[in-house]
Formats: structure tokens, C-alpha cells, sequence
């Protein structure tokens, strides 16, 4: 579940280019042994090329037990903990993001792939709600690796035939299910 500023801060600053933007979002793994039942808040910034996610576990079970206090008090958390700049107190739930993750790893050297797929997106009622969820036939493959120097030992001939692009999952989700509202970026 992203969060956004009434206006659309996020969304803009990222449409924008700007070098230094982030993202706030709820996660929790439904159909999953890993972390099932747990929901983390998630900070996620990107300052030039660089991402960098914060990450808190929330003391809920499910999403009918969070409200605004508890994403104030937690945000603050992870805000004053790393020095980050704050945030302003108007964010309201936006976007719905559901999909299937599957994860390829390379022990030897860090290297680790992820297919996500079966993606789906739904506007968020301020009641924590999704509207309607569409289903998007888009699967994406994310190469995620411990050091730069190790993002070689992936044989490039077997994905050259893939174009590199930045992808977000909010752009895109907020983009298909608004999309009288929005311009087609993609």
C-alpha cells in the first residue's frame, strides 16, 4: 500500500527527475512463508543513482489494526534513527499493489534475480480499502546484487536481449488505474 501527499509529491518528484525523492509504503506477504501475517513500514529513498530502504516491523496482524497514528509514530521512528528530512503530516493511502515474487539466487557471489508477475493495482479508499483491482500482464525481472563488482558474473548474453530501464511499481500501478488523470509515461 504507497502513500502519497494529497498533491501527489512522490509521484511528481519522480516524473520530474528529481535526484532526490522517496517513497513511504506498508508491506506485508499474504500467500507467502516468508513473514506471513507481518507488516513493515518502508521508507524508500533514492538520492541521485543510489536507493536506500528503511525498514520497521509494525506491531499489527492485520490491516484493519493500522491508522495514522501508528505510520506517524513509526515514520518518525525511522526518520529521526537515520537522520532523514521529516515528512509533512498530510500523506493518505493511494495505490494498492498486489503480485507473485519469485527469487533465483547465486550464493558464490551475492547475486540474486527476482520475477515478479501476476501484477495487479487498485485505487486505496481512505478507509484502508481497495477500490478495484486490474490486473496488468507485465512480469518484471530485477537483478539485485551485494557489490558492483560482482553485477558481471551474470552472463549479459542471456539478458541482452532485454532492454535496461528504471521501473517503479507505484509510477506504473498509479499510472494504469488513473489514467484520465495522469499522462502516460511509459
Amino acid at each position: 500500500l504507497y502513500f502519497d501527499t494529497r498533491d501527489l509529491q512522490f509521484y511528481s518528484s519522480h516524473i520530474e527527475g528529481s535526484i532526490d525523492r522517496f517513497k513511504i509504503r506498508l508491506r506485508w506477504y499474504t500467500f507467502s512463508k516468508y513473514k506471513q501475517g507481518e507488516y513493515f513500514l518502508e521508507y524508500k529513498r533514492r538520492i541521485n543513482k543510489k536507493t536506500i530502504k528503511y525498514k520497521i516491523k509494525l506491531p499489527i496482524t492485520n490491516l484493519n489494526e493500522f491508522n495514522n497514528q501508528i505510520m506517524y509514530d513509526f515514520l518518525n521512528t525511522i526518520i529521526a534513527s537515520n537522520n532523514l528530512h521529516p515528512i509533512q503530516n498530510n500523506l493518505k493511502p493511494i495505490l494498492f499493489n498486489s503480485y507473485n515474487r519469485s527469487y533465483y539466487f547465486d550464493k558464490n557471489n551475492n547475486n540474486r534475480i527476482t520475477l515478479d508477475s501476476n501484477m495487479s493495482f487498485s485505487k486505496a479508499s481512505l478507509s484502508l480499502k481497495p477500490i478495484y483491482f486490474q490486473n496488468i500482464n507485465y512480469k518484471i525481472i530485477e537483478h539485485k546484487y551485494g557489490e558492483k563488482k560482482n553485477k558481471s558474473k551474470i552472463n549479459q548474453s542471456s539478458i541482452e536481449r532485454f532492454k535496461r530501464v528504471n521501473f517503479s511499481k507505484y509510477i506504473f500501478g498509479l499510472i494504469h488505474t488513473r489514467k484520465p488523470l495522469l499522462s502516460d509515461v511509459y
